[in-house]
């Protein structure tokens, strides 16, 4: 490398020299520890802002407190913890879940709770932990009569997209659908909070957190041995940049198998935890099958061939984005669960 009137030279000689370096077993080693403790150490931060620090992002972005008070983002994480700003049922609904729960004093302490612009309640965060969890609850859960004229359907999380408003000419039988299945009863708002609670009581926040860097050093470290074994470490860069392709595409499927297998038994141990008896779990399958009913009278209202068809399956799925296994993080699959889990209780 030299500098030149022109601008800056690279010596194409010295460049083959470093690639010819980066196969030799110096090389190579010093190459794997710079990737190992550079790449970690980036994959470990970000994942633990994402599933652990970054918790009152995720409830200022759900929140709906500055659509209701215009706001600025800077106030809102302060004025949305004052307890004027939560009605006393939520408040109620909130301590009432604890015992059932299983949350301690103090771990009740680092929870915040808010209400939610999503379609269904969400959580995020380690309620164990120092940076604590948050819960939003959609308000027209906590109604016993759901105002359809001001509900805005956001099944998923999109910053650009404030939710889908209903049609204002609905015939009398799409309105009864409606309170039908978005209408919970007491004992389904219960069973909700309480879910949510022992999902933030569990560690899975601080499992995904090591999860992502330790799959990325195992590939890593696998990559290098099949370089070595198989001898492509002497082949041309394409075949090895081939092989590895491949490799990398199969890290990345396990890494969203084992993502959605750690998803799915989050949620088995936070179903465990709160249904104790065979009412409880029959109150949480009947709640997981309302659920299925109300995102199928939503895709008809909406439109099976625009909105609602984007949105839902025509069996009350939600769309599962492309990281997403089905027969994992379904909907059926929960009450089924339940369905089972009340047979075992009895």
């Amino acid at each position: 490398m030299s500098f030149e009137t022109g601008g800056l030279r690279i010596d194409q000689h010295q460049s083959k020299n470093f690639f010819q370096w980066s196969v030799t077993d110096e090389g190579r080693k010093e190459i794997g520890q710079k990737v190992i403790l550079i790449g970690g150490t980036i994959i470990t931060t970000v994942s633990w802002c994402w599933h652990m620090f970054l918790v009152d992002w995720m409830k200022d972005s759900y929140s709906t407190y500055e659509n209701r008070h215009g706001r600025s983002m800077e106030s809102l994480a302060g004025e949305n913890k004052k307890v004027g700003a939560l009605s006393e049922s939520f408040q109620q609904l909130f301590t009432s879940a604890q015992s059932r729960a299983g949350l301690k004093d103090h771990t009740m302490d680092n929870i915040d709770i808010f209400y939610s612009k999503s379609l269904d309640a969400v959580s995020a965060g380690l309620a164990r932990g120092s940076q604590g969890a948050v819960v939003g609850f959609p308000e027209h859960m906590l109604q016993d009569k759901v105002d359809l004229e001001s509900l805005r359907v956001k099944p998923g999380y999109n910053s650009f997209h404030k939710g889908y408003r209903l049609p204002s000419n609905l015939c009398e039988e799409a309105i009864e659908d409606f309170q039908r299945t978005m209408v919970l009863t007491p004992e389904e708002r219960e069973f909700v909070m309480a879910r949510e609670l022992a999902r933030v009581n569990t560690w899975a926040a601080l499992r995904e957190t090591v999860l992502f860097p330790i799959m990325f050093v195992a590939h890593y470290v696998l990559a290098n041995e099949i370089n070595t074994r198989t001898g492509l470490i002497r082949k041309s860069r394409n075949v090895r940049w081939a092989v590895q392709l491949g490799f990398a595409a199969a890290s990345l499927c396990a890494l969203i198998i084992v993502k959605n297998f750690h998803l799915f038994e989050t949620d088995q141990e936070a179903l465990d935890a709160v249904c104790k008896t065979p009412l409880q779990a029959e109150i949480a399958m009947n709640f997981y099958q309302k659920t299925l009913n109300r995102n199928k009278v939503l895709r008809e209202v909406l439109g099976p061939d625009s909105d609602g068809g984007y949105s839902f399956t025509p069996e009350g799925e939600f769309q599962p984005f492309f990281y997403e296994i089905p027969e994992l993080t379904s909907l059926r699959v929960r009450r089924d669960y339940c369905k089972d889990l009340r047979h075992s209780l009895d």
